[in-house]
């Protein structure tokens, strides 16, 4: 799944990330929770705890081939689902 560069918009990149996390942490109240987080989740959470370590898309690319339009990203979509590309507005 492609993650965006937010400061560059139709830019993103391939980010690995694992699809099964267990993540420990602590509420503004104080309490420590212990969860499991598994598919897109798993993935969202890991995007914002990037962002609250300081991290960006950049950091976590493991080459500069990882980088992608978003025109490149439908085209790869659309050929793994066999469905057609959306059109683009003219």
């Amino acid at each position: 799944m492609v993650n965006s560069l937010g400061a560059m918009t139709g830019i993103g990149g391939d980010v690995p990330r694992d699809l099964r996390i267990r993540v420990r942490y602590q509420t503004v109240d104080g309490r420590v929770v212990d969860r499991s987080f598994a598919g897109f989740a798993a993935r969202v959470f890991q995007h914002e705890d990037d962002h609250l370590r300081g991290l960006v898309i950049l950091d976590r690319l493991e080459g500069s081939r990882d980088v992608i339009t978003e025109k490149e990203y439908q085209k790869r979509v659309a050929s793994m689902t066999g469905t057609a590309q959306p059109k683009q507005a003219t």
